[in-house]
């Protein structure tokens, strides 16, 4: 088949969740035989088009960079017109809203968007990033008005629009099942042949690092932002630096709190023992995972499946995260990982502590989140479904 994708962000742009899961969509659809014409705003480099085998990516130099914006309205709009001139086009897959503007294309094929969460329910996690009272008043006059017009303006009707909903996790589907007419789950998936346990490589790393063979290693990756909570894991870490001399932490990310983050770890007596990383490309992740025992994801922000977490659980690491947005997917609370209650450092420190000292516990659900994301989240699982789901559509559009 013949498949359009619209998305605001690539790798090409950066890493984060949402480029990675669209990435990983594109080469299972390419190892199936599909071709696929990928629509997106401006390269960083001023790339207009990159031809990979089985896909080409047309860059709109005239959309700002991973935004939305009138430009990407448009500029999309005129993309799947040409798409569509040049040859058949069977469906639109789209990342989030990034297609809400083809819809009104005239004989627009059907659009399947992915997920990750409304709009509006956005709101209280990223309070945590407008603080002080200057913040309350940017928030109820820029983040407010802007997220509820995106709801009703460009959600709502999109997604009304669509042929079928994807919600990448299932707590989604009671939330928006009553709004549209179909709602299939597709999740953020794992590629099990790169992230899986791996003791050459784990004793390589840890010898790189400059970590000792019984170190017990934390982990904190992600952007770097007040909503991220990496802040408390950090804080964390420093409680219990003390009483465990064998505790290391790692730290990977950029963003605009990796400044306050690193001050963090340098007022401690113990940040010798912080690695901070910095931004890494994608493909070292596996590396990073081998090396730690435990995986922290202290998250206040609503999202949906975080990509990083089913990562970490198919790399043989035990995982501890808050209860938030699509987290319980992943996660079933002390069988699979750790759950702990969002913003709450003494509940989040009192669970890595218990990991610390009960290493068959750690083990032990480590080994079940390894399985879980194995049977679960393996890509090839989730292409399947995710064509399948479709077919059943398209079936009952050709009728």
């Amino acid at each position: 088949m013949n498949i359009a994708v619209f998305a605001k962000s690539t790798l090409a742009h950066g890493t984060g969740g949402m480029e990675t899961h669209i990435e990983n969509v594109f080469r299972e659809l390419i190892t199936r035989g599909h071709r696929i014409s990928v629509v997106t705003t401006r390269h960083p480099s001023g790339v207009a088009v990159e031809d990979r085998p089985g896909m080409r990516v047309r860059y709109l130099s005239e959309a700002p960079s991973r935004r939305y914006s009138q430009a990407w309205w448009r500029a999309s709009r005129a993309a799947l017109q040409d798409l569509l001139e040049e040859g058949q086009v069977d469906f639109v897959l789209s990342q989030s809203l990034s297609a809400a503007a083809v819809v009104r294309v005239a004989q627009c094929p059907p659009v399947y968007p992915f997920l990750n969460g409304l709009a509006l329910s956005h709101l209280s996690s990223e309070w945590h990033e407008w603080s002080g009272l200057r913040g309350l008043f940017r928030y109820r006059g820029m983040k407010l008005p802007e997220m509820v017009y995106y709801t009703y303006v460009h959600e709502r009707p999109f997604l009304r629009k669509a042929k079928a909903v994807l919600a990448t996790y299932d707590q989604l589907v009671p939330e928006i099942e009553h709004r549209y007419e179909r709602v299939f789950v597709s999740y953020n998936g794992v590629d099990c042949s790169r992230f899986a346990p791996d003791t050459e490589q784990r004793t390589r790393m840890r010898n790189a690092l400059g970590i000792h063979e019984n170190d017990i290693v934390l982990l904190l990756a992600g952007v770097m932002t007040r909503q991220k909570g990496m802040h408390l894991g950090i804080e964390s870490f420093i409680r219990l630096a003390e009483r465990f001399p064998a505790l290391a932490l790692i730290v990977i990310g950029s963003g605009h709190e990796e400044a306050s983050l690193r001050a963090l770890g340098a007022r401690s007596p113990f940040g010798h023992r912080i690695n901070f990383r910095g931004n890494l490309p994608h493909d070292e992740m596996p590396g990073y995972f081998n090396a730690a025992d435990i995986f922290l994801h202290p998250s206040q922000k609503i999202e949906g499946l975080p990509n990083i977490i089913v990562e970490a659980m198919a790399s043989g690491v035990t995982v501890l995260a808050t209860d938030t947005g699509g987290t319980q997917t992943a996660i079933l609370d002390r069988k699979t990982g750790i759950l702990v209650s969002k913003g709450d450092l003494e509940e989040l420190t009192l669970a890595v502590e218990e990991l610390i000292t009960d290493r068959s516990l750690a083990a032990e659900i480590a080994r079940a989140g390894l399985v879980w994301a194995r049977e679960r989240f393996a890509w090839p699982t989730i292409i399947d479904r995710l064509l399948a789901d479709i077919a059943s559509v398209q079936a009952g559009l050709d009728t």
